[in-house]
């Protein structure tokens, strides 16, 4: 209980009543528990890009994922960083903290709610009072 990060190290001692022979043992516990992994709020955006805002740990070594959705991360290693070329719909993340055989993670889920470029169809020359309009359905919005 309450044991240090890193090693430590226990020795264990045995006496035998009424002599003075003692043996020693010992063990060494190692502690890599890391920081409770934090990947910041989950984002609605208007955009192909954004700001992944996680805590940094202060134990352990964090790392970036794609879990579904696409997109670039500019740096997986920073808990402070951009990700790029971000589809329509949702993309999720991971954000993992580890240190050596210990991991925590958390998940963020950015929503893009960029609609369909707008495409209205080409310029019409018309010689009366209606026209039929060439516009392109959008694939979302």
């Amino acid at each position: 209980r309450n044991l240090s990060q890193g090693n430590n190290i226990l020795t264990w001692s045995t006496v035998e009543p009424g002599k003075s022979c003692v043996s020693f043992s010992t063990v060494t516990i190692v502690n890599n528990k890391v920081s409770i992994s934090n990947a910041g709020p989950d984002q609605e955006i208007c955009q192909n890009n954004s700001f992944l805002n996680a805590v940094n740990p202060s134990l352990g070594q964090g790392e970036w994922k794609i879990l579904t959705g696409n997109g670039n991360i500019s740096n997986i290693f920073s808990p402070l960083t951009t990700i790029t070329s971000l589809p329509s719909g949702s993309t999720s993340l991971t954000w993992t903290i580890a240190k050596g055989n210990c991991i925590s993670r958390d998940t963020v889920n950015i929503l893009n709610k960029s609609p369909s470029v707008a495409d209205a169809g080409p310029d019409i020359i018309i010689c009366s009072d209606t026209a039929v309009l060439k516009a392109r359905l959008p694939a979302q919005g």
